[in-house]
């Protein structure tokens, strides 16, 4: 978090019963690391179907998660609720290329940060968080010796 989001996420909820962050800029899939949703029937509805999607997927052994279950939702046009998007100032890494200044970024979710090189996924995920950090607080001397 890099600066309040409250007020932002109210305003914008008022049309909708969830937002989620966009997983590609050019494509309707979400991002399910972060978002907000008021609390009603549908939104409900949509997470029973979220956990009946998870619980079928284990029992056939198939590998699926809880964005991959609302996507599918989604493709099928069979979302109990209304959903939008939230602000491309809620930044994930698939999105950088909409951050016209840094200076705007509200929440920084990562994504992506399989283990590589000896690293773990928590550490190449500190590391991506730092390093956006950095970017958006304007401090990069920490990353000069990397």
């Amino acid at each position: 978090w890099f600066k309040p989001a409250q007020e932002l996420i109210y305003r914008t909820l008022k049309s909708t019963d969830v937002l989620f962050q966009k997983e590609w800029q050019h494509n309707p899939q979400i991002n399910a690391g972060f978002f907000a949703c008021v609390c009603n029937a549908d939104t409900i509805q949509m997470l029973k179907m979220v956990l009946k999607g998870l619980y079928q997927g284990m029992q056939m052994r198939k590998s699926v998660d809880d964005q991959g279950c609302i996507n599918e939702l989604i493709a099928r046009q069979k979302m109990p609720c209304s959903f939008g998007y939230l602000p491309s100032t809620f930044l994930n890494d698939h999105l950088l290329e909409l951050t016209k200044s840094f200076n705007d970024v509200i929440l920084y979710h990562s994504i992506d940060s399989l283990p590589y090189n000896g690293k773990t996924s928590v550490q190449v995920k500190l590391e991506q968080h730092m390093k956006m950090r950095a970017k958006i607080l304007g401090d990069n001397s920490i990353f000069k010796n990397t």
